[in-house]
């Protein structure tokens, strides 16, 4: 059972850092990528917000009601400390690379110095993410101010401090990376956004998506004259879920 509910928090943390969208300071920690890389951006603001209207649905009680996890789940995401977040996942050259970043709010300033310190102690992952299994992720100093998060006896993701930003990544260089963006905008990722939402996500490719949907068509798509991208903004209105999309598909692959 144990493992079981440490695989489900676990899951759910990467969710909120992974697919969370950002505010405009943690965006600043994501690095350039290059166009021959294939990546995605997500961006979230004020996600309690978010969170509140998303377990308050109809749809997720129902999936509480027929799965006692969820509910666990939506306690606990109800008080998930982070105010903000950005990350950039994809595939380069060297491999898959993951950089982000999570602004988490005022209750954790002393244990976010005390991380910045390097002083950072195994339970201290369940007081940044306010655990409701404690123990189920641990935290293992690596070098200075860098540590793992470890589920299970594996490695997930790397993680320092910056001011009252978390850092995270795969890998000591993704840590470097985003470090270095928050301190040189010179080095920030650049991305030509067309929707107007705070939240979003942003898809880029390097031609491998393009490959792929050539070779499903049977004919139908020309070659590609540009790079395919995808936007996809949200958020919340007085009505509920507010949702648009952009791609420059129809132009990619000369349809327009």
């Amino acid at each position: 059972m144990k493992k079981r509910v440490s695989a489900v928090v676990w899951a759910l943390l990467l969710a909120v850092l992974v697919v969370s969208p950002v505010s405009a300071s943690t965006l600043n920690a994501l690095p350039a990528w290059p166009d021959s890389t294939l990546y995605g951006v997500a961006n979230i603001e004020e996600p309690k917000e978010f969170i509140n209207a998303l377990v308050d649905s109809k749809l997720f009680k129902m999936a509480a009601a027929m799965e006692q996890d969820m509910q666990m789940a939506a306690d606990w995401l109800k008080q998930f400390p982070v105010q903000s977040a950005s990350v950039v996942v994809g595939l380069t050259d060297k491999g898959f690379s993951l950089q982000g970043a999570a602004r988490v709010d005022e209750s954790k300033k002393e244990l976010l110095q005390k991380l910045a310190e390097g002083k950072g102690e195994e339970g201290d992952i369940d007081l940044l993410i306010n655990s409701p299994v404690p123990g189920a992720l641990i935290l293992a100093p690596v070098e200075g101010n860098v540590y793992a998060v470890v589920a299970d006896g594996v490695a997930g993701v790397l993680l320092s401090v910056e001011g009252d930003m978390v850092l995270f990544g795969f890998g000591p260089e993704d840590i470097e990376a985003a470090k270095a963006a928050l301190a040189d905008p010179a080095k920030r990722m650049n991305m030509q956004r067309r929707l107007p939402q705070k939240n979003f996500y942003f898809f880029h490719d390097n031609g491998m998506a393009a490959a792929e949907l050539i070779a499903q068509s049977k004919g139908t798509l020309e070659e590609p004259v540009e790079n395919l991208f995808a936007e996809i903004g949200f958020g919340l209105t007085e009505k509920g879920f507010d949702l648009s999309v952009f791609t420059n598909f129809a132009k990619t692959f000369g349809l327009d």
